[in-house]
């Protein structure tokens, strides 16, 4: 799965409190307005793909 969104990002960064989009099954801290996927959540998943 993670191979997918590493395929479709603009840019990979470290610290997740840069990112846009974090894609992860852990809890992270990130910036409020970064949208956050995880494995299990189909919707978003496919709403990306589309």
């Amino acid at each position: 799965m993670y191979d997918f969104f590493e395929m479709m990002a603009e840019e990979m960064v470290e610290n997740p409190m840069d990112a846009e989009i974090v894609v992860t099954d852990h809890m992270t801290q990130c910036d409020d307005g970064a949208e956050i996927i995880r494995e299990y959540d189909f919707e978003k998943i496919k709403a990306l793909m589309e």
